[in-house]
């Protein structure tokens, strides 16, 4: 299919890669490691440093936000720890590249370690079903609620499986 997409026109050329471990999908490579999936942060072999320049005349307040808004990524999409420290690094370079300087960068960081601490610490241990509103989402929920034994007790559910809090 993309050999017949490719020849339609060439201003436009396809490519696909076929793997039967690894998925690329948007900024996320998700990987099979023995019998569970791992991710970690994804960009492409053609990818260039395109961060906004630190010099650059934008507002300091979109400056300063970009390492923030970055940083959570690597610390989000990634599975593995050393992977993560390790991206870290390349998207602190990549920031020092454009001229962010270190206190910047380590404020943004800290920043990101302590928001990630904080959402941690206040888990609930719920466990969350989205599902799309309808009229039947009242009996849906009674559903649920009587048979909730049984999907306590379902094998193939991950553990541990919350305490349906009675209300």
């Amino acid at each position: 299919m993309v050999q017949n997409i490719n020849l339609c026109t060439p201003n436009v050329e396809l490519t696909m890669t076929v793997d039967p471990l690894t998925v690329d999908f948007l900024d996320v490579r998700v990987m099979r490691e023995g019998n569970k999936l791992a991710y970690t942060l994804y960009s492409k072999p053609t990818d260039r440093n395109t961060l906004l320049q630190a010099y650059s005349f934008h507002p300091n307040s979109l400056k300063k936000s970009l390492p923030y808004s970055q940083f959570p990524r690597v610390l989000r999409n990634n599975s593995d720890q050393s992977k993560t420290e390790e991206q870290l690094g390349h998207m602190w370079d990549k920031f020092q590249q454009r001229g962010y300087s270190n206190h910047t960068l380590q404020k943004a960081l800290d920043k990101c370690h302590s928001t990630q601490d904080t959402s941690k610490d206040s888990s609930t241990g719920r466990l969350v079903f989205p599902k799309t509103y309808t009229t039947a989402s009242s009996q849906f929920k009674q559903i649920v609620d009587k048979n909730w034994r049984i999907l306590k007790n379902d094998i193939y559910l991950p553990e541990p499986f919350p305490v349906l809090k009675e209300e």
